[in-house]
């Protein structure tokens, strides 16, 4: 799913800590505790540790020896929800996922919705509102604007094009001529994109398979 970052690994380009999602997310949570760090018991016993060069072991009473990941803060984290509305209130129309607590962690918040509603609707159902309006910094509508990954109750990926993607990072120069420039940087806007991936009545074929 990320033959460039696989290349770039595989060629020292870049440096890479091998962490699981419950460090990441230990790392999320010490932020949010005001702690240097958080206590990650579920990886005892792994060898994690020798994979991750942040982290570190340490005596927790009652837990004996576990890793501790050190806090993360992202400077900017990029979300994408079903709906939202000007003030940033974000609703989900299936599973958050871990999106509240990056959005809780990080420095800047941006959100992209795929539809923004009016603040009536929002304050007609509060308990909707996953991640509410003062964590985020900036809204954005974006109608299809997960694609070509799914958005939960709207489309599901579209795999022929995530196949596409995939054969395209083959080589930087495949990435560049074939995905790149024709998918990012030819694309003037987000109408734009969407026909260049077949068009509205594609898009609409999506959609429909998880109505």
């Amino acid at each position: 799913m990320a033959p460039n970052f696989r290349r770039v690994v595989e060629q020292e380009l870049t440096k890479v800590f091998d962490c699981d999602e419950a460090t990441i997310l230990g790392g999320l949570m010490a932020t949010l505790e005001d702690l240097p760090y958080h206590p990650v018991p579920s990886v005892k016993g792994t060898d994690i540790i020798d994979g991750c060069a942040q982290t570190s072991t340490r005596l927790v009473a009652g837990l004996g020896t576990v890793v501790s990941a050190p806090a993360i803060r992202p400077d900017v984290c990029l979300l994408h929800a079903q709906e939202a509305d000007a003030y940033g209130n974000v609703r989900y129309h299936g599973t958050p996922f871990c999106d509240p607590l990056f959005a809780k962690a990080s420095t800047t918040v941006i959100v992209t919705a795929d539809v923004i509603v009016n603040n009536d609707v929002i304050r007609a159902e509060p308990h909707r509102t996953v991640i509410p309006g003062y964590l985020v910094d900036a809204v954005v509508e974006a109608p299809y604007g997960a694609h070509p990954c799914a958005s939960q109750g709207h489309y599901p990926h579209d795999e022929p094009h995530l196949l596409e993607y995939i054969a395209s990072g083959a080589s930087a120069h495949r990435w560049n001529d074939e995905y790149l420039g024709p998918f990012v940087h030819q694309p003037a806007n987000l109408d734009d994109y969407i026909e260049l991936v077949g068009g509205a009545a594609r898009i609409d074929q999506l959609t429909d398979t998880v109505r």
